[in-house]
């Protein structure tokens, strides 16, 4: 193992496509019935940092040189939070990389014309 992935003789055993045959071991896809509890807790600091005072609480380590660009951070940061998340989200998501693999073929998204299974945590959803 090195740098977080697996070499591989040819196909990825997750049909993730990689055009260099390599995989990517993440830890959902390790650690069984975890992930729930994770995506869990990623969804609890989510809300937690809907409050401006954990933000204050935690701007030191965003390292921001100013206010100016501590509030972007922070604006930013919540407007990138996923609101919604289920079955017609991640057949939106499918139907996008089916878009982009036309667009772009393997020199974008290498072999892999779809999404591979596994892509998204199953049972994630909100």
């Amino acid at each position: 193992m090195r740098g977080g992935a697996v070499e591989r003789g040819g196909a990825c055993p997750h049909a993730c496509g990689r055009p260099d045959g390599r995989t990517r071991r993440l830890w959902p896809l390790r650690s069984g019935s975890r992930w729930p509890a994770f995506a869990d807790a990623s969804r609890a600091a989510k809300e937690l940092l809907q409050s401006d005072a954990e933000w204050e609480r935690i701007r030191p380590l965003t390292k921001a040189e100013d206010d100016a660009t501590f509030e972007a951070i922070k604006r930013r940061y919540r407007e990138g939070i996923i609101e919604h998340w289920g079955a017609a989200e991640q057949a939106d998501a499918a139907k996008v990389y089916a878009m982009l693999a036309g667009l772009g073929g393997e020199k974008l998204v290498g072999a892999a014309t779809e999404l591979a299974p596994g892509t998204f945590w199953p049972g994630v959803s909100y």
